[in-house]
């Protein structure tokens, strides 16, 4: 892959970048939704939730640091991190389903790639150094919150209705294609990325099939 020029890195990847830290600010608000809707019935686990939530805000911050500068999500993207595409007062399984089964491996397959890349992509060296110390550090985390998470989904769903179930799965495969399309629509202008893109996805597929089958299948 040819190194990416300046306004090609200002056109399509701080887009992705902002999307990537304004993700990480909803995961870290979500956490704390969970946290509070635990708080009655399981106040360790509603303790860890709020452990979480500082991780992803810390992540928030890493992220934003990189961004040149931070820019407003796309409509649909602001819908998604609000909320707006889990059921209406969405379980504790949905929610969390959706941060550790979608959300988290997405983060480790583009983090990963780019963070294996940068160098091929970014033209400023300190700059890429930048990027490839912030990713390790959010990287670091998201490891363990996806095997960690995977066991808490697993074990809500033991407490889940057949309901709670089936909204789960339709809204994971709303979340999963929102992702999708999203990675493409942020490079529509650079086909030249292809390939790049493609690799990133299938890496995706991968972390999302292998923690999906883990508790669904």
């Amino acid at each position: 892959m040819n190194t990416i020029k300046r306004e090609e890195w200002k056109n399509n990847w701080n887009l992705f970048f902002s999307s990537l830290a304004h993700a990480e600010k909803a995961a870290a608000n979500q956490c704390r939704k969970i946290s509070t809707l635990l708080e009655s019935t399981d106040h360790s686990l509603a303790d860890k939730y709020s452990g979480f939530a500082l991780d992803e805000d810390q992540h928030f911050a890493l992220a934003k640091d990189i961004c040149q500068p931070l820019e407003v999500p796309t409509e649909m993207a602001q819908k998604v991190y609000r909320g707006d595409l889990m059921t209406d007062n969405a379980s504790i399984l949905e929610r969390t389903a959706i941060i550790h089964l979608v959300f988290e491996p997405s983060a480790l397959a583009f983090l990963g790639m780019l963070k294996q890349n940068v160098y091929l992509f970014a033209e400023d060296e300190k700059f890429a150094a930048r990027v490839e110390k912030c990713f390790g550090d959010i990287l670091r985390d998201e490891v363990g919150h996806v095997y960690e998470g995977k066991l808490l989904v697993q074990e809500r769903l033991r407490h889940s209705s057949e309901r709670e179930i089936r909204e789960t799965k339709r809204s994971i495969r709303r979340h999963r294609a929102f992702l999708k399309v999203g990675l493409k629509s942020f490079f529509s202008n650079s086909p030249n990325l292809n390939p790049f893109l493609e690799q990133m996805l299938s890496r995706f597929e991968f972390y999302f099939e292998k923690s999906y089958a883990g508790v669904f299948a």
